[in-house]
This record gives structure tokens, sequence and C-alpha cells, in this order.
């Protein structure tokens, strides 16, 4: 039996079961749901049996409904969609869903790093794993991220510790909407960490394979927010250097986050002795492929990449190794993205192609620049 859950701040507030045909949400005494928030509308939306399914529709709300961080006035639903209401979370699930398991604090020999207790795994790599923590002294659930990396030697191992917490100390400095907040950096028997803001989303590609492409104009409005987002960490002398769409978020809400300031230039860093960059050599710059220095241009060239994927669904360069895409940058001119899409305008095509060029003296000099261009872009698109 299908059920909804309503939580806020990651707590459970109520469930209820979907036996009626309809249940009606809002702020009002009247509602089946009454999420009393005034970001809440008095009738804001209503969740309805339709056929052998449920549909979740918007009532003339204010604010609106995002189902899965995209904004929708009517759409179908399917097991594990969330949807957000002003700052409350709809879960939509199956009654017969098993309980989640408990949380670090209710199990003996609790795993911690430092103030913060692990509550379950999130992920795993080459790198090292990310958990869902809860800071003891904060009380707020946070992401961390631990520094195990396979197969190096220990010399590596601490050359790569120190650049860690070096970068993790200049994200720390980092305040703005665009990028996540990194909280704590620290030390546990051996194995490095950082805590950092948790995030309610999927990333970029995530987002896209399960929504599909997204619109010229919210393309545009993306690249938009990360340039700018780009351009304030440049002002701090902060490069990324891991531009892509897994490093970019879309959350519930329909915000934008960039991640992984502060181990992008760790990640970057760590070769193999035959040479071979760990990750994909898809967005990087010309420059950042030679191993030469690199400054905030070669951000904006990554970022121009994930902008032309996210307008036409290709890349603009694609190769197996470095040697390769480098074979590919001297040779290859990356056709404007209205030739493989028509509704993207003139003005969005020069903007692709300039973030794209291979000299840097051809290529925006400043994120800020970048994202005027986009802005203006955006003016007179209507969808």
């Amino acid at each position: 039996m299908p059920k909804i859950v309503l939580k806020y701040n990651d707590k459970v507030v109520k469930e209820i079961t979907l036996t009626d045909a309809v249940v009606n949400i809002g702020r009002k005494s009247g509602n089946d749901l009454v999420i009393d928030n005034l970001a809440v509308s008095s009738h804001h939306a209503r969740i309805a049996r339709l056929d052998d399914g449920f549909v979740i529709q918007d009532t003339g709300s204010t604010n609106g409904i995002f189902l899965n961080g995209e904004k929708v006035t009517q759409h179908a639903l399917k097991f594990g969609d969330q949807i957000l209401i002003g700052k409350h979370l709809i879960v939509f699930q199956d009654d017969a869903v098993a309980a989640p398991p408990q949380s670090a604090g209710e199990r003996s020999g609790a795993l911690r790093f430092g103030r913060y207790e692990i509550v379950k795994e999130l992920g795993h790599g080459a790198m090292g794993t990310v958990y869902l923590g809860r800071d003891a002294i904060g009380h707020r659930n946070v992401a961390l991220k631990t520094l195990k990396p396979e197969g190096v030697d220990a010399q590596e191992l601490a050359d790569m510790k120190a650049r860690f917490f070096r970068e993790a100390d200049s994200a720390k400095h980092l305040a703005h909407p665009t990028i996540v907040k990194v909280f704590d950096a620290g030390e546990e028997n051996g194995t490095a960490y950082f805590a950092m803001e948790l995030l309610d989303g999927l990333t970029l590609r995530d987002f896209c394979a399960k929504r599909g492409a997204v619109s010229v104009k919210r393309a545009v409005e993306i690249a938009a927010l990360v340039a700018e987002a780009l351009a304030y960490a440049h002002t701090k002398n902060v490069v990324h250097r891991d531009i892509k769409p897994e490093n970019i978020m879309v959350l519930l809400n329909g915000d934008i986050k960039i991640t992984d300031f502060g181990v992008a230039k760790l990640m970057d860093a760590s070769q193999t002795q035959s040479g071979v960059v760990l990750g994909t050599p898809n967005y990087m710059s010309p420059e950042q492929l030679y191993g030469a220095k690199v400054d905030g241009r070669s951000d904006l060239f990554s970022l121009g990449v994930v902008f032309y994927e996210l307008l036409t669904g290709a890349r603009p360069f694609q190769a197996k190794n470095i040697s390769e895409m480098l074979r590919i940058h001297e040779t290859h001119i990356p056709p404007a993205p209205s030739t493989l899409r028509a509704d993207v305008p003139p003005s969005v095509d020069a903007i692709v192609l300039r973030a794209l060029q291979r000299e840097l003296p051809q290529r925006y000099q400043l994120g800020e620049l970048m994202a005027r261009e986009l802005r203006a872009a955006m003016h007179g698109m209507t969808s």
C-alpha cells in the first residue's frame, strides 16, 4: 500500500497511508495533511489516485511544488519520489519498505571521526568513503568524506594528506550559496576526513539521466550560477580543477551546489607512476592536461564542456586517455550546439564556443564576465 512520509529537518513528522482517493495538503486546518509553515499556501497541493497510480497536483499555491528538484504543476508519482513543499519534504513510498537501520548512536561501538558519529555509509570510491554523519556538537547531519586511497605508499599518502588539509582549509573559507559548505577537517586513527554540508538532491549527471534534457533557459541558468560561484572562488585564489556533472548538485528545491572544493587539487595531483591522472580527462582544459599551472580560466573551460553537454547531450571532446585528448584539442573544433539542438540561440552558441577556446587569451578571463553574458542571453527566453 502506498504511503507518504512528511519530513522536516530529516525528522519524520507524519505518515499517511494512501487509502483515500485524494489527500489534500496545505496550511489550513481542513486539509488531510496540514503543514504549518508560512511558505505553504492554505490549499497548496493534493495527491490523487489516477487509474492504477497516484499523481501530485499543485492546487494554486504561491511557491509551487518541486518533484525531485524540478518544479511541476502535475506529475505521476513513483516509489522513492521526493516532493518539496515549502521547507518540508514528502516522500512517496511503499508501506512495505523495511524500516531504516539503527543509527550509529543506537549501536554499541559506533564509528566516529572526531566529533562526528557515523550513521551509515553513503558511497565508496578509490580515494575513500563517504558517510552520513551526525555532529555531536552542532546537532546536525553532515556528509563525511574520508581520504583512504588505494595502492599508494606511505610517503605518497603523507603528501596527499598534507595537500588534503591545505585544500580543505581553503574550502572552509568559501561562503557562497552555490558552493557546498565545508565545516571541519581532521584525522582519526590515521584516516583524514572533512565534514561538509549534507545535500538532498542529485548530481547533474544523475538528474539529467532521470529527468531527461533540461530546457535551454534552465541550462543557461545552471551555467550562470556555476560561473558566478567560480568567479567568487577565484577571487579567494581557489581553483576547483574538477568541474564536471558529478561535482554539480541539483537540490530538491532546484538550487545548484558545486561540491568537492578542497579535494579537487588533491585528485588532480594524484598520479600513478605511469603519469595517468586519476579520473576522466573529458572535462579538463588543455593546459591542465599538459600538467601546466592552471588558474580560474581552466575552470571556465571545464564549465564550457559541462554546458555544451547539458545543452546537447554530447561532450565536445571525448577520449579514453590524456594523450588522445591532447591530440583532439589540437585538431578538433566542436560544432556549435545549435547544430545538434535547433532551439539553442546564437548568443548561447557564442558563449559556449568562447568558453571552449583552446588558447587562453581567447577564452573568458573572468567567471563574472561569463555569468553576465549568460544572464543577458536568458532575457527573452520563455522556457
